[in-house]
């Protein structure tokens, strides 16, 4: 992120003021045909164009990778930061999508289990309203149900694992999901263009729109299977409390 100067509508200091404004909101996106006389005459662009200046705070490197044969999209974000001391920090990350979730036979067979296991949650889910029914028609009041810290629990770990399998399926809903806004289909006939693995997004300087809703499109589904695994973690740990709760501890045996 640079410090750019930019007139701003505050006049209080008598003339139009100026104040830094972040260039985070406006990336500058690069094709993958780099060698090194390409890569230093993009630094030297970016430096002429005081995009890149001894005020620079933050720089911010997204780089997706596809491989086709796997299906499989990575996005790797590598940030750097500038310490007090004036040293550069960094950290990398890398996040992994797979297009093809249920290809090969095991696959077929997860997604039986998963079948079951949203048919169980469902059940668990009907038996917790029916207790709040019970609890309503015996005590008079819904809110003797809400009395429980167990019935508090139940209620979140179900709420983890629906919350979970919703935002599996707003990824992989089959042509609707977002899995689908990444596919790129892609059908290149190498003898034809045999430099096919450098033009994978055919990126041009009047489609820089499209490119960049594409960063979008990949960086939400990598968000979305990140809060899957982040819902998953939580409910699990929510049902090992239950298990707890439930067990009957014996003073002498432990058990």
């Amino acid at each position: 992120e640079h410090a750019q100067q930019v007139p701003s509508r505050n006049t209080e200091c008598g003339v139009e003021c100026f104040f830094p404004q972040r260039l985070s909101e406006h990336p500058f996106l690069f094709d993958v045909n780099f060698n090194d006389t390409r890569v230093l005459e993009i630094i030297s662009l970016l430096r002429d164009g005081e995009y890149l200046d001894e005020q620079t705070s933050q720089l911010q490197i997204i780089m997706p990778m596809y491989n086709a044969e796997a299906g499989l999209w990575a996005l790797m974000t590598l940030a750097f930061a500038k310490l007090p001391g004036g040293a550069w920090d960094y950290s990398l990350t890398t996040s992994v999508v797979d297009l093809d979730v249920y290809y090969t036979k095991w696959d077929r067979v997860r997604f039986a289990f998963e079948l079951v296991f949203v048919c169980l949650l469902v059940f668990s889910v009907g038996q917790e309203l029916a207790q709040m029914r019970a609890a309503k028609r015996e005590a008079g009041k819904l809110r003797a149900y809400f009395e429980s810290t167990e019935n508090w629990l139940d209620l979140f770990v179900y709420a983890c694992m629906l919350a979970s399998v919703a935002l599996w399926a707003q990824v992989y809903m089959p042509r609707s999901g977002l899995a689908a806004d990444i596919d790129p289909a892609i059908a290149i006939d190498v003898w034809q263009d045999p430099l096919a693995v450098t033009g994978l997004l055919r990126m041009k300087a009047a489609e820089q729109a499209q490119m960049e809703a594409f960063f979008d499109a990949l960086s939400r589904v990598v968000r979305r299977l990140a809060a899957v695994q982040t819902a998953q973690s939580v409910g699990i740990l929510g049902m090992v409390i239950q298990l707890v709760l439930k067990l009957q501890f014996h003073p002498r045996l432990g058990m």
